[in-house]
């Protein structure tokens, strides 16, 4: 994980013994998560570890009102969420590991946090017949979870979430259309084989505002995979990786061939 701020870059990961070449073991055989920061000239300036159990990882971090925002995951124990200073010091949780809900084993992504200090994130779900899903999960400033979406079908390929104070916007790679959830039907070319899906869900029950899907007509099936979203005011920008032509409700955009692109759609 990486984000960035005008003081430099903060990256998070795990690692074992000596993490930076200085001859000290920072990290000891059981491993260890950490955060690190990188100055603006790209000297490192801190490290600190923030979890001592060889199955603690930090699986999404995010800068918000001038603090670290992280999700720590352990297979054993769960997920919690984090609070810490731009130093990586006084570290509080935000979201205890029984408010989070299903497995243990569930690793949350995708962490942001909005104005009002709500945490929103998404997990991966396979369910008992093999089928995978994306789920949007909301958390009050208290740690309390207030509200999930719905499941959304999802194939591989990156997931993007992008929150605003009345909408969180999402995007996936799917092969299954949503339908008969109080909104116009997603449909899917007969033709193509995966699309990418773009979803506004309301902030405060992530039900679903509206839903587009970024798709093939290829004769052979080709697929569209989603590959990145931002938003820009009130445009959104969403990359789209495709095998084939790729459409948007019955508009060709690109020829038939293998291309990335950059679709701006209005939020």
């Amino acid at each position: 994980n990486m984000v960035v701020d005008d003081a430099g870059i903060y990256l998070s990961g795990k690692t074992y013994g000596d993490f930076d070449g200085d001859g000290l073991d920072e990290f000891t055989s059981a491993g260890g998560a950490y955060i690190l920061h990188v100055g603006a000239e790209g000297n490192q300036t801190w490290l600190k570890r923030v979890a001592v159990d060889d199955e603690d990882s930090i699986t999404s971090m995010t800068l918000a009102d001038g603090k670290l925002h992280y999700i720590l995951h352990n297979a054993t124990t769960g997920n919690s969420l984090i609070q810490c200073d731009l130093t990586g010091e006084n570290p509080i949780e935000k979201v205890a590991a029984d408010a989070f809900s299903g497995s243990n084993s569930i690793e949350y992504s995708q962490l942001q946090r909005d104005a009002s200090g709500s945490y929103y994130m998404v997990t991966n779900r396979r369910l008992g017949d093999g089928s995978d899903y994306h789920r949007v999960h909301k958390f009050d400033s208290a740690g309390s979870l207030v509200a999930q979406s719905i499941l959304f079908p999802k194939e591989s390929g990156s997931v993007n979430l992008v929150v605003t104070d009345s909408i969180a916007y999402i995007s996936m790679t799917t092969s299954v259309a949503i339908t008969g959830n109080g909104f116009d039907d997603e449909v899917l070319n007969d033709a193509g084989d995966k699309a990418v899906r773009v979803a506004a869900l309301r902030s405060d029950d992530l039900s679903i505002e509206w839903t587009r899907l970024l798709q093939s007509n290829d004769q052979y099936g080709q697929d569209s995979i989603s590959a990145g979203l931002e938003l820009a005011g009130n445009v959104l920008y969403v990359g789209v990786s495709t095998s084939g032509e790729l459409y948007y409700n019955d508009a060709l955009l690109t020829t038939p061939a293998a291309t990335v692109n950059l679709v701006a759609l209005h939020a």
